[in-house]
């Protein structure tokens, strides 16, 4: 008789083995906060809401009559508020699951995974706050069904210009969904003229890597997969924007925690607005990974930033 695999293997082989390696799948983890303004730290200030003052100072002067008095003018002004909230995610393993890994299987209190799941869940979260003010934006180019082109990016840049946004180093952040960014570098091949000669064209078309994309034309291009449908789901809502169009504010907590019976916290530096809870639940035989995460964003001012609507 032949001992063979598919028969007494079933009971002589194990189903089948775990690779020593643990593969993490491809995640987007492009932090839209480097295109915001930091607001500050909102812990200690006696309230989780915080409010932004504004000021119009466009006032031009007049030309009074000799020896009048100048009239009173009064600057105008505004504000917009910004609420700090909680944002988390939570992880379970049962002690079994947890006593039966072998080397290279998950395991929840596998420091170097925990941080890089936290880390991974804080940039999506954040990039998603941002990319859901865009929607809020007054100003819009672009139309429903239409691929994104070299044209769409141009009317973005025209309306800012018009707005009278200021050129500053690193220029407006473009943030558009990757499928976006395919027809942007779709239309560029198309370019004809002094624009396709120019180094920076031939720079935006090579394959680059979730995030920032690199320069053309003054305007730093990001893509992230965070960037909303908008008309249904038959297209995409990226933005043109420059500095001060969104600003974000963090709520450092370590100082603050409490070291309850039952829990642990993993070390965070003192101001670090996020920290990992780690909470044991003896009678289920249950470990718990939270991750905790204090911001708040907000819309500063509309007319530094466009919306970008094209077809999904």
């Amino acid at each position: 008789m032949t001992i063979d695999y598919v028969g007494e293997g079933a009971s002589l082989r194990i189903t089948e083995t775990a690779n020593a390696r643990l593969w993490v799948l491809l995640v987007d983890t492009t932090d839209l906060f480097h295109c915001c303004t930091n607001l500050g730290d909102q812990a200690g200030r006696g309230s989780s809401t915080d409010k932004v003052s504004q000021i119009d100072l466009d006032d031009p002067m007049t030309a009074p009559a000799e020896a009048a008095a100048v009239a009173v003018t009064d600057p105008a002004v505004a504000s917009v508020t910004l609420a700090v909230a909680r944002q988390a995610l939570r992880r379970q393993e049962t002690d079994l699951h947890a006593l039966t890994g072998a080397p290279g299987m998950y395991r929840l209190n596998d420091p170097e995974l925990l941080a890089l799941d936290a880390r991974n869940s804080i940039v999506i979260r954040r990039s998603g706050l941002i990319t859901a003010l865009f929607a809020g934006l007054a100003t819009e180019v672009g139309a429903t069904g239409v691929d994104l082109s070299v044209t769409n990016i141009y009317q973005a840049m025209f309306q800012l210009q018009l707005n009278r946004n200021p050129q500053e180093p690193g220029g407006p952040c473009c943030v558009l969904h990757p499928q976006q960014f395919n027809d942007f570098q779709e239309s560029l091949r198309g370019e004809a003229g002094a624009v396709q000669f120019q180094a920076a064209t031939d720079r935006m078309l090579y394959f680059g890597a979730p995030g920032f994309y690199g320069e053309w034309h003054g305007i730093s291009f990001w893509t992230s997969d965070q960037v909303p449908t908008v008309n249904a789901g038959a297209d995409r809502g990226g933005a043109m924007f420059t500095h001060g169009c969104f600003g974000y504010k963090e709520a450092s907590a370590a100082q603050f925690l409490r070291r309850d019976a039952g829990s642990a916290f993993l070390p965070v530096p003192e101001f670090s607005p996020a920290f990992i809870e780690l909470v044991r639940t003896p009678a289920s035989a249950l470990f718990d990974a939270v991750f905790n995460y204090y911001a708040g964003v907000v819309e500063i001012e509309d007319l530094r930033g466009v919306e970008i609507i094209t077809d999904a």
